[in-house]
């Protein structure tokens, strides 16, 4: 027979499961919270108004289906197509093998041309919060606009890198679009900037005839100098790995990251091969020693916990970091020893939609990034291509009605936050190049 329990342990049973609830109410109401604050996407995309600016593209818009205009009664559509129209001519587009007929690498070339327009350097997002120059996002944009064939455009986005670049070597998180070198917050300095900075310059010289990359290594001498000297500067002697600092994740660090030190790797590695281009053959040698050194640091401080986001981290939470040791970004030793971190990338970092969060301890909300999720697809071009055409498939299936990538994308499946974004536009052109060059 089953005796009934006193009123003091009742009161404590009903307490204690009272906080239970409690407790699962919170996380409840807190992943609801975390989606709805980006349940609506802020724009469909961004396109050319009646009266010639660039404006948000809203439901109401008509937009011209095969180039960023909205199409209204003013005079200026007419020339704003034709000068679209001619400058994707100017260069190459990557496709997408499946479905064959996408746009989806067109519209983010044009989505790429759009956040250029108005400064001349592309912004991150035409939404105020996002219309600032990441160094991160710049490198990707360097790098795609190299890809395909509009020189002019990357090197403007790296002559903007090189004059707001402090004296320091150290960038900021971000920067006002006006090429003032001035921020617009508190967010402080970003180490990954650096190594950003040298791959997208790398990215330059490796699209530039052989013949003329002098020329843009000594245009770039500065950024060049400045920048490996941050990355060899915040090396600790004792760990060999970059300092603490904040990376993509963009939150305050007390530990050394993968992703910093694998960008800061990338970065030297390009440095390296600039200063050959330079004929500074003992600078380069110094360079590749450091570099060399920084390399078997990753592999000792990170490899025992299969490349996850921090030295002894746990495997399951693995991010960005492993993908930034891969082809075209580093070119790691150990680089085979990092594929099973690498492939775990998917399943770790999972969202409802299908698509990726920035990472395996990154906080339970449901809601997939498109940056994420395209930066894999890059390194995926190169190690496993039928996985990079069902990210890019993905992300196809995921742009807003007017075909722009969103920066987000909720669990069910709808496109959230700022549209387009140009870390992912950027990132899906690159994917789609390496898929065409082969690797």
């Amino acid at each position: 027979m089953k005796t009934r329990p006193g009123p003091l342990l009742a009161a404590r049973v009903t307490s204690a499961t009272i906080s239970i609830l409690l407790v699962i109410g919170m996380v409840v109401l807190g992943q609801r919270f975390s989606q709805q604050r980006a349940v609506a996407v802020r724009q469909l995309g961004i396109a050319v108004g009646a009266d010639g600016l660039t404006a948000d593209a809203r439901a109401e818009d008509r937009i011209d289906p095969q180039f960023r205009v909205i199409i209204g009664n003013g005079s200026s559509q007419l020339g704003e197509q034709d000068r679209q129209r001619v400058w994707l001519a100017t260069g190459s587009t990557p496709g997408i093998p499946n479905p064959a007929r996408s746009t989806l690498m067109r519209d983010s070339l044009l989505d790429l041309y759009m956040l250029s327009r108005d400064y001349g350097v592309s912004v991150a997002g035409w939404e105020p919060p996002w219309r600032y120059v990441w160094p991160r996002d710049s490198a990707l944009v360097v790098s795609a606009f190299m890809r395909t064939g509009h020189v002019e455009e990357a090197e403007r986005n790296l002559d903007f890198l090189q004059r707001v670049q402090p004296a320091s070597g150290v960038f900021a998180a971000r920067y006002l679009a006006d090429w003032s070198g001035k921020v617009p917050d508190q967010r402080g300095e970003q180490l990954d900037g650096s190594g950003w900075a040298l791959w997208a310059l790398g990215e330059v010289e490796r699209f530039t005839p052989p013949d003329g990359r002098m020329a843009v290594s000594l245009r770039y001498r500065q950024l060049l100098l400045r920048s490996t000297d941050a990355i060899i500067r915040s090396i600790n002697r004792e760990t060999g790995l970059p300092r603490s600092s904040p990376d993509y994740w963009e939150i305050k660090e007390n530990k050394t990251t993968l992703a910093t030190s694998a960008v800061s790797l990338a970065g030297l590695q390009s440095a390296v091969e600039v200063f050959k281009i330079l004929r500074q053959s003992d600078q380069a040698a110094a360079v590749e020693d450091v570099a060399s050194a920084l390399d078997r640091s990753i592999a000792a401080s990170f490899g025992s916990s299969s490349y996850s986001r921090y030295p002894g981290g746990r495997a399951r939470n693995v991010d960005l970091g492993v993908t930034f040791l891969q082809t075209p970004f580093a070119t790691f030793s150990a680089q085979q020893e990092t594929r099973s971190a690498w492939s775990s990338v998917p399943e770790r970092t999972s969202r409802p939609a299908g698509g990726l969060s920035p990472g395996g301890g990154w906080r339970n909300d449901g809601i997939s990034w498109t940056a994420s999720v395209a930066t894999y697809a890059v390194a995926a071009a190169c190690i496993e291509p039928s996985a990079a055409v069902h990210w890019l498939t993905w992300l196809d299936a995921h742009r807003t009605p007017a075909g722009a990538l969103p920066e987000k994308v909720l669990a069910d499946g709808s496109p959230a936050s700022a549209a387009p974004l140009a870390w992912t536009s950027a990132a899906v052109i690159i994917a789609g190049d390496e898929l065409e060059r082969g690797c």
